[in-house]
């Protein structure tokens, strides 16, 4: 049985966050963000989102990794040439079976609907999506 993408959330970088299965609790700290469900971000200077994702049985590490998408546009690596308030994605690439998604600092710009997508073969295989709502607690 091939395992779902799993999405966790927390608001900052500060906190250290591990990679759990869909079918694992989240300990204190680690919300499982179900997909298709909404997350509340306070305004903060950094908050991010973790996807981890499994190699599925028929395919070998090297072909799979996972990328984050925002409407229909792959969410870019940070780039020191960007000013200004910055989503952007971390620890992307082949091999790598995780992602952050970054927001610097999170704004109500940055609202939106985001996908987290494992590719193998450069073939869709999982994808998870969260509603990115700010809070109005402050």
């Amino acid at each position: 049985m091939q395992k779902a993408t799993t999405l966790l959330a927390v608001a900052s970088l500060a906190w250290l966050v591990t990679g759990v299965t869909a079918n694992q609790a989240a300990s204190p700290g680690q919300a499982v963000i179900v997909n298709g469900t909404q997350v509340m971000l306070e305004f903060t200077e950094k908050a991010w989102l973790y996807c981890y994702g499994e190699v599925p049985m028929e395919y070998q590490l090297h072909q799979c990794q996972i990328k984050w998408m925002r409407g229909n546009e792959d969410v870019d690596p940070w780039s020191v040439y960007i000013t200004g308030p910055q989503v952007f994605s971390l620890g992307r690439g082949p091999h790598l079976l995780h992602s952050y998604l970054v927001f610097y600092p999170f704004v109500q710009i940055h609202t939106d609907v985001y996908t987290c997508v494992l590719t193998c073969n450069g073939v869709s295989i999982h994808q998870a999506t969260i509603s990115v709502l700010e809070s109005s607690v402050s």
